[in-house]
């Protein structure tokens, strides 16, 4: 027994002497922190953003953006077709978009198409597209029964949309290839999920501040917004290769030489200023399509512009024509989000590569063609007023196809519009360079949760997401302070005897505190629980989990 330990204290020596030993040339010491509130909640995202970063598929960086709430995000929920009064500046803001409009000859340089081929074409394609709107218009009986005036004209111009996209697509398909291996997509679901940041705090946030103890700098402290954007295209083109790059080296000779690409400051509080509504939920983000389709990249969408009828005349022409470069701009940022998303970048993690995309609005004689740059995502609190990068829409003025109709006649046909939507038809979508990672946040091998080996992960992964993105309710209702708690308990305390146990009375606050994944698993009877060889511990009694590690 002595030798043993004489032989243990000659090898802690030995250890000890070579590690007193390990000297460098230069001193290393640790790095020095902020340990400051503000820095330590600052590190805390940053290396939040590296573990979401982190995570193989499309799916579970999706999956793990809801997280961190049970009952879902308090968003702004925005939707197409709703627009309050002057919301282009909000909308340019909660985008960070640069908006040029109305310039025709700078829209064509942009675009980079041959105009001379188009308008060579639009005189082909023009009796096809006379006869097949007269049918729409003309030829169809539609019972207006119990229907608004809207709605009908909304019906008209849907049919007429869908009418145009099939002649136009049959009639270039043999001339251009890229056409036959598009796929087209009818009222798709399009929605999209971000943050921006900057915005100024409520007055029950500041409250809440103040009650923490906060002072009035730290209470006045900009706080960051989830956005939820609810669109409603007629008709969307997809093809497997993106778009290229629109030429922008021309908006520089456009702007003027103290002017940059600036982006109006819209932070006041939004609910006090447009009365936009905040609805508790999980986050979406879905450009019309699930993950993993071949075709997952936009080359046009069609929106109709009913809506204008329902607005006040009061407003004006003006503010009309603001709503329509409103929703091109909405429409278009929130389709390009979600293709991004689903190329494995988010609101925390910026593109390494521009989206471009098309849009058409119409109500199937006035068309806004629009051009849509997306060249950042990272919009909250930290990147909202210093990141370098801004999108860019670029529009045409709103152009007329025809005059009237009287009998079979078009009064006042327009070529040029045609020649135009031709032009979206015909430009190109192309292949990235060799050597170029569309993906370089997704794992080469699990890019999709369908590609992952484990079969058990796999389905759970596959089931639990589909379930988060059907935003079905609860069974059990949300946390909530009763009107009679809110009286005799908060406002006016006139029960001290009572026990507290709500969590209210405890400080608590479950619709914020409580996690995704703080639920009891499932259970799983015994007779199916796996069997094991040998005796290597009790078995769960519960089903195992595959969150993703954040």
């Amino acid at each position: 027994m002595a030798s043993y330990l004489k032989l243990l204290r000659s090898i802690n020596r030995r250890l000890s002497s070579v590690a007193n030993n390990e000297y460098t040339k230069t001193p290393q010491y640790p790095p020095i922190l902020n340990n400051s509130l503000k820095a330590v909640r600052k590190r805390e995202r940053e290396k939040r953003y590296a573990k979401y970063n982190s995570l193989h598929t499309v799916e579970e960086k999706l999956f793990a953006l809801n997280l961190d709430k049970y009952y879902g995000w308090n968003c702004m929920t925005l939707k197409e077709h709703v627009y309050p009064y002057q919301f282009l500046p909000f909308v340019k803001f909660i985008t960070r978009t640069y908006l040029v409009q109305d310039n025709k000859e700078l829209f064509h340089k942009v675009q980079n198409v041959d105009i001379e081929e188009c308008k060579q074409s639009a005189q082909n394609v023009r009796k096809y597209l006379q006869e097949a709107i007269l049918f729409e218009l003309k030829g169809k009986k539609r019972s207006e029964q119990n229907i608004s005036f809207s709605k009908n004209l909304e019906s008209e111009a849907n049919d007429v949309i869908e009418t145009i996209n099939s002649v136009l697509l049959s009639s270039l398909s043999s001339q251009h290839s890229h056409l036959l291996e598009t796929v087209v997509d009818y009222k798709p679901r399009l929605e999209a999920f971000w943050m921006v940041g900057s915005f100024h705090p409520s007055e029950t946030v500041f409250k809440k501040r103040k009650d923490k103890g906060l002072n009035d700098d730290e209470c006045s402290d900009p706080v960051d917004h989830w956005i939820q954007y609810f669109g409603s295209p007629v008709v969307q083109l997809r093809n497997q290769n993106p778009l290229s790059q629109l030429e922008t080296q021309h908006l520089k000779d456009y702007n003027e030489p103290s002017n940059t690409m600036i982006v109006p400051l819209e932070n006041s509080d939004p609910s006090l200023k447009y009365g936009i509504l905040f609805e508790r939920r999980h986050g979406t983000s879905i450009p019309g399509y699930w993950p993993g389709d071949e075709n997952e990249f936009g080359l046009l969408s069609y929106h109709t512009q009913a809506y204008l009828l329902d607005r006040p005349p009061h407003f004006g022409s003006k503010e009309h024509n603001d709503s329509l470069l409103a929703q091109a701009i909405l429409s278009s940022y929130g389709w390009l989000q979600g293709q991004a998303s689903y190329q494995g970048f988010s609101t925390f993690t910026d593109v390494t590569y521009p989206f471009v995309t098309q849009n058409i609005i119409t109500d199937g004689r006035q068309f806004t063609f629009s051009l849509y740059q997306l060249n950042t995502t990272v919009l909250h609190s930290e990147n909202s007023l210093t990141n370098e990068r801004v999108n860019i829409c670029v529009t045409m003025p709103t152009s007329i196809l025809y005059e009237e109709i009287r009998g079979n006649e078009f009064i006042g046909w327009n070529d040029d519009v045609v020649s135009t939507l031709l032009s979206f038809y015909i430009k190109k979508p192309k292949n990235r360079e060799e050597g170029f990672e569309l993906k370089p946040y997704l794992h080469p091998e699990e890019k999709y949760v369908a590609d992952i080996e484990d079969k058990d992960r796999r389905i759970w992964l596959h089931k639990q997401f589909r379930h988060m993105y059907s935003n079905r309710p609860r069974n059990r209702l949300p946390y909530e302070i009763y009107d009679w708690e809110r009286i005799y308990k908060v406002k006016f305390p006139t029960r001290p005897l009572d026990a507290r146990l709500r969590p209210f009375e405890r400080d608590c606050n479950p619709l914020e505190d409580r996690k995704y994944n703080e639920h009891m698993p499932p259970y799983v009877p015994k007779q199916f629980r796996p069997k094991k060889k040998h005796w290597t511990g009790w078995r769960s009694k519960f089903a195992k989990t595959h969150y993703p590690d954040l």
